[in-house]
């Protein structure tokens, strides 16, 4: 027979007042003392149950008072067929970035009585539309979206918004409409990458980017030219190079003459593009340029030189997307709520000090 947790009992006979409205909304629950008699436990006991009913929202505390019913509280077997859903495009995230996303959500919500479903949309904004219909009708009380351009899915926030569901973006957001964000502060880890190349000597940075139209790219970019602002360095145009209109040529060609001595890319895979490329037209890695990627993925572990590069914390961010849209959910925000979390600077082989 499996065992029975004691606090659970307690959980559960609470539950079932609820239930079956012996308490309503606002009514004072029993005291610690009055439960730990009713079951014949001890107050650790209780205070353990009473935890568990706060994290889940079905009651409250009010210091020197007591526990209260939570508004609209529900059974817990109920709670536990809670609907949210993670939207996201297909795209190749760099290395398991999207289970380190998905974990980290399921960590969180099903602690806080929620199932997560997770839908590939194929960068099909006309089909994201449709699935986000399609959970609507599942009765699905949030979404998590990562897009491949907020922009293009503005049709889905705007359903949402009539339906008064509410959503959460994650890695990249639009300013064209309103919207709760959480990611990493990239405008800081691009930024920090520049300050070690200058602290290294390097003035002359290139930047390699892909759509600098996407928030999180333009985020990067700013701390791009910021950090080379706060050493009193002017930003060269002609050093921004992105992957729809720039060629590795051009690149090539300003490394050989020594006019680029140092490269900071938006993310990892492409200073793995960039790595490869170099490596075969006889550019060596540190010794004639230094080189930083971004999101330290485990896509790394197969480059042929350890990477120096900024490091996000995508279980940290999937878990407080997950918190964010429960907290909403739950009436605990009324404004829209940008999360910016910390990343590091993680120094490998990839750059060097030059005279």
């Amino acid at each position: 027979m499996p065992h029975y947790p004691k606090y659970q009992a307690v959980v559960d006979y609470i539950l079932g007042k609820i239930k079956n409205n012996e308490l309503a909304s606002g009514d004072r629950i029993p005291s610690e003392k009055e439960l730990a008699e009713i079951h014949g436990v001890s107050n650790i006991t209780i205070r353990k149950a009473m935890a568990e009913l706060v994290d889940t929202g079905v009651i409250y505390r009010i210091k020197g008072k007591g526990s209260f019913v939570s508004d609209g509280s529900v059974h817990k077997e109920e709670q536990r067929h809670r609907l949210v859903a993670f939207l996201f495009p297909g795209l190749a995230l760099s290395g398991n970035a999207y289970m380190q996303y998905i974990t980290n959500m399921q960590r969180y919500l099903l602690n806080h009585g929620y199932s997560l479903i997770i839908e590939n949309t194929n960068a099909d904004n006309a089909g994201e539309l449709s699935v986000v219909k399609k959970l609507i009708e599942q009765n699905v009380k949030g979404f998590i979206f990562f897009c491949e351009d907020p922009e293009k899915s503005i049709p889905s926030f705007k359903i949402l918004d009539e339906k008064k569901i509410p959503f959460v973006l994650i890695d990249r957001y639009t300013t064209m409409y309103p919207s709760n964000y959480v990611g990493s502060n990239n405008h800081d880890g691009a930024y920090t990458a520049v300050r070690h190349l200058l602290n290294q000597g390097h003035i002359n940075i290139a930047y390699v980017a892909n759509n600098i139209h996407l928030s999180s790219e333009r985020e990067r970019y700013e701390g791009y030219k910021d950090a080379l602002a706060s050493a009193g360095l002017t930003v060269n145009p002609d050093f921004l190079f992105t992957t729809k209109t720039s060629s590795q040529e051009q690149l090539l060609g300003y490394i050989k003459k020594g006019m680029i001595t140092a490269i900071v890319t938006v993310n990892d895979k492409y200073a793995i593009e960039v790595m490869k490329y170099l490596n075969q037209a006889g550019v060596s890695i540190p010794d004639d340029v230094s080189l930083v990627g971004f999101d330290d993925a485990d896509i790394l572990k197969d480059a042929m030189i350890n990477l120096t590069t900024v490091k996000q914390f995508f279980n940290e961010v999937g878990y407080n997307a997950a918190k964010l849209l429960d907290e909403i959910i739950n009436h605990k925000h009324h404004d829209f709520n940008h999360i910016r979390l910390g990343i590091r600077l993680i120094v490998r082989e990839s750059t060097k000090f030059i005279q």
